[in-house]
């Protein structure tokens, strides 16, 4: 889950029959999932709880509620996604794309391109992968061999290169032992019987009790305004997965520990959003305001220099201008004459070193490296 679940508000244009869909909090999803639970049309989810599940899963994957409902399952804590809604999640996704290059009903081949370009190997499901994983003999394989062939096909390719999309590996219903219908849907999926949790004890109401709509920084207006903000800051759509890593990176350059890794409160997302303001106010662009600042490298103060080092200096700058030799030169021909290793920038001779070079330069017999060779 990413650290900010957030959308902007809807603008003027939005259609009001997604506004009726859209789910801006706890309450809006709990409303939801009760609803289709009591419906009865749907199997696997008996109560609002599991609805909630669904439903939730669906808008994190951009997917509206209807749709969540028919098409997401979660079977041994793993999502299952019918193959139609698998395909329509990587055509949309603006990143990824897929071609069928052959599919024959004994062999499916499938090329993943991201940007027009391959992603690597095509992905591959034969009959003979299928008897191997032992379903090929079930009656749908029979019915529907193409269709359980692109299925696997895409479900492979999905997991292996658009991981990203899904925000983890994704499954069919087939690879989880569920019969699928033509379309890739689950068929006959066991419900599993909600826990009973005990509520947590409330606190005592106070004196005053404001409703959490009109609060100021309630979940839902928080939410939604630092959604709008960073979309307006950024300049990325909210719908791509770009947006999800720009949330992460923003609430962790505004001191959020945990950024990407938890969902963040209501004091956390609020204090994104005092962040974010303020940085638009100063006119800090997003890009510098979540680069990390490098501290300056501290190094130590050079050591006072000792009188035999500081005795060489005065009598070297002494000779080297009488003598007219270039500094270099002068250096190289002491060392040369001494024997001694000249030192690493930033280290320093040992005063008995510093005295030999004073005595030569003392017994002015030093002769220029240049004039030496000849």
């Amino acid at each position: 889950m990413s650290a900010l679940s957030i959308r902007p508000a809807p603008s003027p244009e939005t259609p009001k029959s997604n506004q009726l869909s859209r789910i801006n909090s706890v309450q809006d999803l709990m409303q939801m999932g009760r609803i289709f639970a009591e419906s009865g049309y749907f199997a696997d989810s008996r109560s609002a709880a599991q609805g909630m599940v669904k439903i939730q899963a669906g808008q994190e994957l951009g997917i509206p509620p209807f749709a969540a409902m028919q098409g997401i399952h979660v079977i041994n804590n793993k999502l299952v996604l019918s193959g139609n809604l698998i395909a329509a999640l990587i055509k949309r996704s603006g990143k990824y794309d897929y071609a069928v290059l052959s599919n024959d009903g004994k062999r499916c081949e499938i090329q993943f391109t991201e940007g027009g370009e391959p992603c690597g190997p095509n992905s591959v499901f034969t009959l003979d992968d299928a008897n191997a994983a032992g379903v090929g003999r079930n009656a749908n394989w029979s019915k529907f061999a193409r269709n359980m062939l692109f299925n696997r096909a895409l479900t492979n390719g999905a997991r292996w290169y658009c991981a990203d999309v899904f925000l983890g590996p994704v499954y069919t219903p087939d690879e989880m032992g569920i019969d699928e219908d033509g379309d890739g849907g689950a068929v006959n999926v066991p419900n599993v019987a909600p826990q009973h949790v005990e509520p947590a004890p409330q606190p005592a109401a106070p004196d005053l009790v404001r409703p959490a709509s009109s609060h100021p920084l309630a979940p839902k207006s928080v939410k939604v305004r630092v959604g709008q903000a960073i979309a307006d800051w950024t300049g990325i759509d909210p719908k791509t997965t770009d947006f999800r890593s720009a949330c992460v990176q923003i609430a962790k350059a505004a001191g959020i520990e945990g950024a990407g890794k938890v969902e963040l409160n209501d004091e956390q997302v609020a204090k994104v959003l005092a962040w974010v303001e303020k940085q638009r106010a100063d006119g800090i662009d997003f890009t510098v305001a979540i680069k990390p600042v490098t501290p300056a490298p501290v190094f130590p103060p050079a050591p006072a220099p000792s009188a035999a080092r500081q005795r060489f200096g005065e009598r070297f700058t002494e000779v080297q201008k009488a003598s007219g030799i270039e500094r270099d030169v002068l250096t190289a021909t002491l060392f040369a004459q001494s024997g001694i290793t000249r030192p690493e920038k930033g280290k320093y001779l040992t005063d008995e070193q510093y005295d030999e070079l004073t005595a030569l330069l003392d017994q002015a017999k030093v002769t220029p490296v240049e004039e030496a060779a000849q």
